[in-house]
């Protein structure tokens, strides 16, 4: 079995970071591209914010915005975060639980 993930001109596939995160009500982050995968012409499509009390993986799609095939390899580093400490903005306020929002917020048992 391949490790190695081709993607055709115009494809977007979807992947998960081998990652898991467990991220407290006190922190938030912002997830970026890393600059040098625009080099194999490849950009990613993602939500750039990670919600205070998110748990799991995260889900990106990566774009090949060139006209040749590209190819990502399993382990290859693909974007960074920054993790940002909100604990004088504490507590967060939770929605009610019958918003799109707030369902979100009780789908992470909080």
């Amino acid at each position: 079995m391949s490790s190695r993930l081709e993607i055709l001109p115009g494809d977007i596939v979807h992947v998960e970071s081998m990652e898991k995160f467990d991220i407290s009500n006190k922190v938030m982050a912002i997830f970026g591209q890393l600059s040098g995968i625009k080099e194999l012409g490849i950009q990613m499509v993602h939500s750039p914010f990670i919600d205070p009390c998110f748990r799991g993986r995260l889900y990106v799609g990566l774009a090949n915005v060139s006209n040749k095939n590209t190819y990502i390899d399993l382990g290859d580093i693909i974007g960074k975060i920054s993790f940002f400490d909100i604990s004088d903005t504490y507590p967060v306020d939770y929605p009610d639980n019958e918003s799109t929002l707030g369902k979100s917020f009780a789908e992470r048992n909080i």
